[in-house]
């Protein structure tokens, strides 16, 4: 017999409850739980559906939904973005309208990233950055008190837009990771009040319910964090977030300093743009992932984007030789566990093992590459770094 449907409409929250749902072994005996961000493959699973969960601003490629498309009878949860702790970045005005440049449409474009862009403007070297960009006073330079104000009742909106409130436990304290992003306690919250809503028996629901202290213990929505400018934590009092360093998925851990020099080098890949866009449409974006590889080798995203695609593709040996580019680019335990799976499952053993149990030598701390040549070729960073 084939079971109801439960859909998570895609994003990053979505794919973090279907994840974390699929694990409660009371619900995945009783339902599918999928993850889609297609209109055509939403469209199939109509008949089987029992429930939709989406964020309530979610909008991809025109695809939402609303209670009245929905057949009786079919539940739909809406749970609002978290917005409220969005600190770092405060959003410049102007990124706030349609027309945006490639290079915004591209990367979260930021105080920081536009206070680096213009200084590059200027003239400024990137020798030259750090002195620069930390002689401007921010507080002058942006309303923060005021984006902060409008940042927190566009939240307040979203909220009274969903099913429930998440914005007076973001008041509280720190809940954020970065953006858009829950910690563990938070991210338990929400799918505590998803569960509520869901159309489970009695026994299903009050399992999935039980998995709340764990998730709680979580990390929230993988391990992404981000630095917020000196400035901005005096401004507002954020004394948790002295000395964050900025954490991503593909880019490796790097300090406020080192992400700034960063940025001074980031340049607009089209085919990287464009093969991201593919990818998250379910096609082949190889040839343009391979492009932007060509184009950007330094990039740990570009590499990650192309290894993520050639797996997709079913080109398994391929894929694992980019993975251990990836993996010596940033040996992270992120990329060597992804590395190790692949090798098993390719019947690659004993790399494997040995990616797993190097020989025997003297403890060393882990280095990201990125970091290491940035620092060998930035006389700037050493000085701020001593300084500071």
């Amino acid at each position: 017999m084939t079971k109801p449907v439960i859909v998570c409409l895609g994003n990053c929250q979505s794919g973090t409850i279907r994840s974390n749902l699929t694990r409660v072994p009371a619900v995945s005996a009783n339902y599918d739980v999928v993850f889609t961000r297609s209109a055509a493959e939403f469209a199939t699973l109509r008949p089987q559906l029992a429930a939709v969960i989406q964020q309530t601003t979610h909008n991809w490629a025109d695809f939402t939904v609303k209670a009245d498309d929905l057949p009786s009878g079919v539940a739909l949860v809406r749970y609002p973005a978290a917005l409220l702790g969005w600190h770092w970045p405060l959003m410049p005005p102007r990124s706030r309208t349609a027309d945006r440049s490639p290079r915004e449409a591209l990367f979260p474009y930021t105080i920081r990233d536009s206070l680096v862009d213009s200084l590059k403007a200027k003239g400024v070297t990137k020798d030259e950055l750090l002195d620069a960009y930390f002689s401007v006073d921010l507080t002058k330079r942006f309303p923060l008190s005021r984006l902060m104000k409008i940042q927190m009742e566009k939240a307040r909106q979203i909220d009274a837009m969903s099913d429930f409130s998440i914005a007076d436990r973001m008041i509280e304290g720190r809940t954020m990771r970065t953006a858009n992003h829950p910690d563990g306690p938070l991210m338990a919250f929400i799918m505590t009040e998803v569960i509520e809503r869901l159309p489970f028996e009695s026994d299903v629901k009050d399992a999935a319910l039980e998995r709340a202290p764990e998730w709680e213990r979580g990390p929230g929505i993988q391990a992404v964090e981000a630095p917020i400018h000196p400035q901005v934590i005096d401004h507002f009092g954020l004394e948790w977030a002295r000395n964050r360093k900025w954490t991503f998925w593909y880019e490796g851990d790097f300090t406020f300093e080192e992400h700034l020099l960063r940025l001074y080098d980031r340049w607009f890949s089209q085919a990287l743009s464009e093969g991201r866009a593919k990818s998250k449409l379910g096609e082949d974006a190889t040839d343009l992932l391979a492009q932007a590889v060509a184009e950007l080798p330094n990039s740990l995203e570009a590499r990650a984007h192309y290894s993520s695609a050639l797996t997709k593709a079913g080109r398994g040996d391929e894929a694992i030789e980019s993975y251990v580019i990836l993996h010596a680019m940033d040996p992270s335990d992120a990329n060597r566990k992804r590395l190790t799976a692949m090798l098993r499952r390719a019947g690659r053993f004993d790399e494997a093992d040995a990616l797993n149990n190097p020989p025997s030598q003297p403890s060393l701390p882990r280095v990201n590459i990125a970091n290491d040549q940035a620092k060998r070729d930035d006389p700037a960073l050493s000085r701020r770094v001593q300084i500071a």
